[in-house]
């Protein structure tokens, strides 16, 4: 059985323990999972014209970010059947109701602890709240003012 799960992320390690949550839960099924930013889209046509989704995440992603999802793709491969990065453009409730339908989301993961989204991103985070879909709340200990390379160990820090 695959069921489709969204989940948002700043493109930190720290919003990976909510992937990692939803893989832990869900062991006796494959997870198609939509890790999900919130972005407005430009407003002159200049910047829309040379607009693009792929190219965006890839400056968003960073080389840890990056390897933290490989480990993770390889120590739940069994479990993971497709990840995609996506991010929602739309400011309505009604349109992020439309992007989980479209994309087949059947169930929402929602981070307790704060993500810190760099600019031109925002928090979809409100509109996960406000849908209908079944959810859960994903919280985790975090390390004082650590780096974000620190939190690569962190995140693995139970697997042996």
């Amino acid at each position: 059985m695959v069921k489709s799960v969204l989940l948002p992320t700043d493109f930190s390690i720290r919003s990976l323990h909510i992937m990692r949550y939803a893989l832990e839960e869900n062991p006796d099924c494959e997870l198609r999972m939509f890790l999900v930013t919130g972005m407005r889209i430009p407003g002159s046509i200049t910047e829309l014209l040379f607009f693009s989704r792929k190219e965006l995440i890839k400056k968003l992603q960073g080389q840890v970010f990056i390897e933290a999802c490989q480990i993770i793709r390889n120590k739940y491969q069994s479990h993971i059947n497709e990840v995609h990065f996506e991010i929602f453009t739309g400011m309505t409730q009604g349109a992020f109701n439309v992007f989980l339908e479209g994309n087949g989301i059947q169930h929402i993961y929602i981070p307790a602890n704060k993500l810190h989204y760099k600019r031109p991103c925002f928090d979809p985070v409100s509109f996960m709240r406000n849908s209908k879909l079944p959810r859960n709340i994903v919280s985790w200990v975090e390390q004082e003012a650590a780096e974000e390379s620190n939190y690569l160990g962190d995140l693995f820090k139970s697997w042996a």
